[in-house]
């Protein structure tokens, strides 16, 4: 015995059932679900522990041959989760585009993309230490210092020492 365990109707089949792993559901009134683990192997001494690894398969050319399953997720022996990476270096590292939110909300590929607070000519995109805003981009370009406080066009943002706030000043 391999150790491997199939779900569906059998390894392979011309006609694949569907399958699902679930835990025993509750019944009765006010009754809590299962949990389900997953548990990569132990290791023993200094030997880390297995990594989890979900896996898929694209679709391919017509044909009779198996797909290829393509690693998709892994966590490792260390907690890292990666997404298009078998070797995340962080716990949360995604190889490829990532979107955050609904339609362009938060997005990232090459570049970083933040849609605005809305749709628009009163959209703008607000940055945050904590509560506090310290930096907005308005729909038209202009950027504002500590919130709206916006400079116009030939001016430049100047610095009024440690402990004044910044200003906008026209430039000569």
């Amino acid at each position: 015995s391999s150790g491997n365990i199939i779900i569906g109707n059998g390894d392979t089949n011309a006609s694949p059932a569907n399958g699902f792993l679930r835990v025993t559901n509750a019944s009765g009134t006010n009754t809590s679900g299962s949990s389900i683990t997953i548990s990569a192997g132990a290791g023993t001494g200094t030997g880390a522990g297995g990594d989890i690894i979900l896996r898929t398969a694209s679709a391919g050319s017509s044909g009779s041959s198996l797909n290829t399953l393509t690693e998709r997720l892994r966590i490792d022996s260390s907690g890292n989760v990666g997404i298009g990476t078998a070797s995340p270096a962080t716990k949360h590292e995604v190889k490829g585009s990532t979107r955050i939110g609904s339609g362009n909300d938060y997005q990232w590929d090459s570049t970083l993309k933040i849609n605005g607070q809305s749709t628009g000519a009163s959209g703008y995109i607000r940055f945050y230490t904590d509560t506090t805003e310290r930096l907005r981009i308005a729909a038209a370009g202009q950027i504002g210092i500590g919130g709206a406080n916006y400079g116009t066009s030939g001016q430049v943002l100047t610095s009024g020492g440690a402990s004044a706030a910044p200003s906008w000043a026209s430039v000569v």
